[in-house]
Order: structure tokens, then sequence, then C-alpha cells
């Protein structure tokens, strides 16, 4: 069966033969602070068209060299990949990485959460705990329905 037909057939189903929209994106997510100590969870995404994305990853790889995979917190730390650079070479190579993101037609969120502010108002209650979930799972509720 075709992509396209799949699509078609999940849409009947979910729109239980209604009128309606389904909309198929391409998204790139990350996260951040989910181990149990971090004060903060945050989880960020890219969204785009398919060709978009293309474009993109030829632009990024064409401008990150000399590095095979681009982790941020390894190149803040100067570790990894980024090991024995001075801080002006990292500063340098990420201002000419960071322009890339907006060269493209695509677009980014970002939703974090306070974990202590999360605890205080979760607290009292659990219903909205039961209903948000994790604080990972209630920054990609957040960030959806933006």
């Amino acid at each position: 069966m075709s992509t396209a037909r799949q699509v078609w057939e999940l849409s009947r189903a979910v729109l239980a033969d209604q009128d309606g929209w389904i909309v198929v994106l391409r998204v790139y997510m990350d996260e951040s602070g989910t181990h149990g100590d971090s004060p903060v969870v945050v989880v960020g995404l890219y969204a785009g068209k398919p060709k978009a994305w293309v474009e993109w990853t030829k632009d990024w790889n064409r401008n990150k060299k000399p590095i095979k995979v681009y982790h941020a917190v390894d190149c803040h730390n100067r570790d990894g990949e980024f090991k024995g650079w001075e801080r002006p070479e990292r500063n340098a190579f990420v201002a000419k990485l960071l322009p890339v993101l907006g060269r493209h037609p695509i677009s980014g969120i970002v939703v974090g959460i306070h974990m202590g502010a999360f605890r205080w108002a979760m607290e009292p209650r659990p219903e909205l705990r039961e209903m948000f979930g994790t604080p990972y799972a209630a920054c990609f509720q957040w960030g959806c329905k933006h």
C-alpha cells in the first residue's frame, strides 16, 4: 500500500468519515533535563516540509564541517568532537552554524518546565498530574498545541 493511501485510510479512521484535515509533518525533536535531579525539563522541535529538510540538511552538513555530529552540550563544554577547541574557535563555529536554521522554511518551538514549580503546582492536584503525565509528556503536549 502506498504512503498516500495509508494517510488516506488513517484520515478516514481518525475523522470517522467526517470532513476535516489531517496534516503530516516531519519533525525533529530533542529533550534535555529528563534525568531525576534536573531543575528544568525542556523539549524542542523543528517542523517543516520534506523538501525544506532536504535543503536544510545540505546546508547544515556543509557548514558543520569538520564536525561529524553536532551535540550542543559537547560544543558548550568543548568535549567530544570539540575537545581541544579554544572558546573563540568554538564561538566562531557556532556563529557560522546558527544562521543555517533561519535560512530555511522550518519552524521551531521549545517548551520548558521548572521542576520545582511543576511539583508545587501538581502536588495539591493529583488529577492534573494524571492528566499531564510526566514533565516530558507535559512539554510535548503544550508544544503540540502551539
